[in-house]
């Protein structure tokens, strides 16, 4: 359910996590359907890599490196750990 001024006044912040991750994604903006964006990329050590439900495995390009998540996609969330100047994740 979406609340919204006409029929109330409660504020949701969606979220995704995991205890013990080194990651969390949070919708600070209340903005509806912004839910899984990453803003400020450049600056995070986190992406939404595509996911195959189906087969229970990352989908990768042809060089191993995981594809990010269209709008729409399913997805899981990753934190990259102790690297900096990140070009690419490759297969898991």
């Amino acid at each position: 359910m979406v609340v919204t001024p006409e029929n109330g006044s409660v504020e949701i912040y969606e979220g995704w996590g995991a205890p013990g991750a080194n990651c969390g994604l949070v919708n600070v903006n209340l903005k509806i359907g912004s839910y899984g964006r990453i803003p400020f990329k450049d600056r995070t050590n986190i992406r939404l890599e595509k996911y195959a439900i189906e087969n229970d495995q990352y989908i990768s390009d042809q060089q191993g490196f995981l594809l990010e998540c269209e709008t729409g996609e399913v997805g899981e969330l990753i934190g990259i750990i102790g690297i900096t100047g990140i070009t690419g994740i490759t297969g898991i």
